[in-house]
């Protein structure tokens, strides 16, 4: 132990459990990370292969908090590129933006389909004055309430149900409260009349940072190269087995290694697995009804396939998303549209990333029918055309989002509440919390997290 502080124990080098890390290591604690895979990362993992990087999924760097990107700097210790964002959406053969912009959502479908959402609109507002917010429990009813139905059946609900596998009634409002910019369709046709370009941008993010080499795994790796250096532990191919609790105590963990185990103490526990795997863990295990209030929270998983391209670019999108059932992927990105760095000169690469769950069919396919399908729809769209298709692999993630179903909220509260009774447990991340945050948040949580352990700690001269 440095400096006679305690000891912090990490389960997880995703980028919420080593943003954390980082900053403890900055105040001279003693920490050991401990990760079940090869590399650091987490969901911001990135794969290089033959001079060319891979994201999963591609993850942009954005925040309304400059102290966060300056984090971010501070932890590369190299330059980061300011990338201009250009995200549309494929339906029907033709390109939209994307996230939606109501002036392209509005005029671009003609003058029959235009007047129908206008008129949807405009019932949805006359209704929503009627109808007590409190019952707008779905993200059909969310969205319905204030973008009319035509909209939401054009836009919204076919890449939704793709994503989550589910009907759109059976997905929480929450999703859409916290995941959609809603807009006043009376000011985007005045301003499209008017030709302003004041409502150009003002529903979506046009730019983001990003490392110039090395992908968004280069941060993980740099606060790996930060932890060691300073004479911490960071333990891969190594995950908590179970986790011996007395009384309102975490006391040890037993770690799998390999083919061997060891048991392990710590002064605090900080948990970015997912909290439904962090709960069978529990010794002794946890009451009958909070085993089943965690057996009803699931993730969504994704199937990232990457592709290595004999050609120099498809297109110029940062993303583009695929709403359509008849596609098989669900989003594609291109990462040499995200630095020059992430591909070879004269080459490019594309990331699809297919929407599934853990054990369901899509997740069970054999890797070469599942990169069948996806060059076969790529090529019918136009894509890429035979030989142009390099190389490929895929890398299957299986907790990749948390699914807000319908009622998630009481079974997620009554989780937490039980685990809240352990004081040297901490929960931390998207997987940690079951909440869906971007890396802003995240980085911005565990640095808050990190100095909310540490200050009164310090101050009774105890961690």
């Amino acid at each position: 132990m440095k400096n006679g502080h305690k000891s912090v124990t990490i389960f997880g080098a995703g980028l919420s459990g080593l943003t954390f890390a980082y900053e403890l290591n900055e105040l001279g604690v003693s920490l050991r990370v401990i990760e079940k895979h090869s590399s650091a990362g987490g969901l911001c993992r990135s794969i290089r292969k033959d001079g060319f990087t891979f994201d999963l999924g591609g993850h942009r760097l954005y925040a309304d908090k400059p102290w966060i990107i300056e984090k971010v700097k501070e932890i590369l210790g190299e330059e980061m590129l300011c990338t201009k964002r250009k995200s549309r959406i494929l339906l029907n053969g033709k390109f939209f933006n994307y996230p939606l912009k109501p002036r392209s959502a509005f005029f671009s479908f003609g003058f029959g389909k235009s007047l129908k959402i206008l008129t949807g609109y405009f019932k949805s507002k006359l209704k929503a004055k009627q109808i007590n917010k409190v019952n707008e429990m779905s993200f059909e009813d969310w969205v319905v309430s204030r973008f009319g139905r035509t909209l939401y059946e054009i836009y919204f609900e076919p890449y939704t149900e793709k994503v989550w596998g589910l009907p759109c009634k059976n997905i929480s409002a929450d999703w859409a409260a916290q995941r959609i910019s809603p807009f006043n369709l009376i000011e985007t046709i005045k301003g499209a009349l008017l030709n302003s370009k004041k409502f150009a941008d003002r529903f979506t993010t046009s730019q983001f940072f990003y490392p110039v080499r090395g992908g968004i795994g280069r941060i993980a790796d740099r606060v790996v190269e930060k932890l060691k250096a300073s004479g911490n532990e960071v333990l891969f191919h190594s995950e908590p087995t179970e986790i011996r609790c007395e009384k309102d105590m975490v006391k040890s963990v037993l770690i799998a290694n390999g083919k061997s185990s060891f048991e392990l103490k710590s002064d605090h526990f900080i948990s970015t697995i997912p909290l439904t795997k962090l709960i069978l863990m529990l010794k002794p295990t946890p009451p009958s009804e909070i085993m089943e209030a965690a057996s009803k929270l699931t993730y969504r998983a994704v199937i990232c396939v990457f592709l290595i391209l004999n050609k120099p670019m498809v297109t110029d999108d940062t993303w583009i998303y695929f709403p359509e059932k008849s596609i098989f992927f669900g989003r594609a990105h291109e990462p040499r549209n995200w630095s020059r760095e992430n591909a070879s000169d004269g080459k490019t690469s594309l990331c699809l990333e297919v929407f599934c769950s853990e054990g369901d069919y899509f997740w069970q396919m054999p890797d070469k029918e599942i990169i069948s399908k996806v060059v076969y729809d790529l090529k019918r769209l136009e894509f890429i055309k035979k030989g142009d298709v390099e190389d490929c692999f895929l890398s299957r993630v299986p907790y990749a989002y948390p699914v807000y179903k319908m009622g998630y909220q009481n079974h997620l509260s009554r989780v937490r509440q039980y685990l809240s009774q352990f004081k040297n447990l901490h929960l931390l991340g998207r997987t940690g919390k079951f909440r869906y945050m971007n890396m802003d948040h995240v980085i911005e949580e565990s640095v808050e997290k990190a100095r909310e352990l540490y200050r009164p700690a310090q101050r009774m001269a105890g961690f």
